[in-house]
């Protein structure tokens, strides 16, 4: 198995995410949309209402991508509060999980370009 981490420093476009803004205009819901209503509370749940800051730290416990990407479908709250982490270190195991995350990444380098801070790559 080789590993290779990449890092970045302040993101591919050099700029801090603002937690701040709850009203994100540059999400969509259907961003953030799940194929499962298991992991849906919905934004009118008291869940979906937490504390911005105690997500982040929740989140900062999710070891694995697919946890941290679950954890951001919650709710629109939840994404917010989620992005940064889920983009900071994106991790690949095949080139096509690469070739989409880089289509995109351009697609809209504004949104995602100032989260990334590395990229992990697996192969096996």
């Amino acid at each position: 198995m080789y590993n290779l981490d990449l890092n970045f420093g302040h993101g591919l476009r050099g700029a801090a995410a603002n937690d701040d803004d709850k009203s994100d205009p540059r999400l969509a819901d259907s961003d953030y949309e799940s194929d499962s209503d298991a992991s849906d509370v919905g934004d009118y749940s008291p869940w979906a209402n937490m504390d911005r800051r105690l997500l982040q730290r929740i989140m900062a416990y999710l070891p694995r991508q697919s946890d941290r990407r679950a954890f951001c479908l919650v709710s629109r709250e939840w994404a917010l509060a989620g992005e940064s982490s889920l983009w900071a270190y994106p991790e690949f195991s095949t080139p096509k999980q690469l070739t989409s995350f880089l289509r995109v990444v351009s697609d809209r380098p504004s949104v995602y370009g100032p989260h990334i801070r590395g990229i992990r790559f697996t192969l096996a």
